[in-house]
């Protein structure tokens, strides 16, 4: 689902959740500004940038979960574009002030932010 928004241009994404989704976005994101860099042409492109990816978890996520976001976060790899933001309520409404200008939200049913 990430695809089809970084093929349109899009850069920045937000995604609510501490599971499954949430570490195979991180992991894919974490894939695409690596394969995306290490075969850059030119610098100053909008296709250039970096992805960046804020994923929102509840406080009250389980421990271990929280631990392999934070991993896959920390990661070399990662280059600081992945954020992990524990909130009260990690969910679409209440983040949308949160999260950065133009990011798109990616859930199971990739819903964009307009």
């Amino acid at each position: 689902m990430i695809d089809s928004y970084y093929k349109a241009g899009d850069r920045r994404f937000a995604i609510s959740s501490s599971g499954n989704a949430a570490l195979a976005a991180a992991l894919y994101v974490n894939e695409l500004n690596s394969l995306h860099f290490s075969q850059l042409k030119c610098a100053d492109s909008k296709t250039s940038q970096p992805i960046d990816l804020d994923i929102f978890v509840g406080n009250h996520v389980a421990p271990h979960k929280l631990e392999k976001l934070k991993k896959i976060a920390a990661a070399p790899k990662s280059g600081n574009h992945i954020r992990i933001l524990v909130k009260e309520r990690p969910s679409k409404p209440s983040l949308k002030p949160r999260m950065k200008a133009s990011a798109a939200y990616v859930n199971p049913q990739m819903i964009p932010l307009l």
